[in-house]
């Protein structure tokens, strides 16, 4: 009789151990399969991985916790862009970072309208960020070239958006 008990035991924590192992790998593969239909697959990864709310989290979660992450960088590209116009000197790049300023301006309180739409799991707001994103990049058409921190931070919202944006319309299966 005990040696049943103690192989029930066994069996129970064997398949204790597989069903933890399949969730986290489960979990693990929403996150690969996210970040690989974005354009930047090893930046989404590295922006998804440390935060602890992405373990076991679904497409959704995914989605909000990218949300929350592309809130983060608008207002990190607004202040950037203030910087930068604060700093500029030349009269001729000075509104190109005031264009920037304006439009990271606008894209933050689209953001905050937008907020609602996306947790009903309706990304079509994001259009008017892509498009206040793209606004500020082509204030940079002509030389001198975009500052790269500019570019990074503009590369990093497009992402993120993205991001949400997959998150909001992939299935969990």
């Amino acid at each position: 009789m005990a040696f049943h008990s103690k192989q029930c035991t066994i069996w129970f924590f064997l398949a204790l151990v597989f069903l933890v192992c399949q969730t986290s790998a489960a979990a693990i593969d929403r996150v690969q399969k996210l970040c690989g239909f974005t354009t930047d697959p090893p930046q989404c990864l590295q922006l998804l991985r440390p935060d602890p709310r992405t373990v076991n989290a679904t497409y959704k979660q995914l989605g909000n916790v990218s949300w929350e992450l592309t809130v983060a960088a608008t207002a990190s590209a607004k202040d950037l862009s203030r910087s930068l116009l604060e700093q500029e000197k030349d009269p001729k790049v000075k509104p190109r970072f005031a264009g920037c300023l304006e439009a990271y301006q606008n894209a933050e309180a689209w953001l905050g309208e937008c907020a609602k739409e996306i947790y009903k799991g309706e990304p079509y707001c994001l259009l008017q960020l892509f498009g206040e994103n793209r606004t500020c990049r082509e204030m940079f058409k002509e030389p001198p070239a975009e500052p790269t921190a500019l570019k990074n931070v503009g590369d990093k919202v497009d992402l993120l958006g993205n991001m949400v944006n997959l998150g909001i319309t992939l299935k969990d299966y």
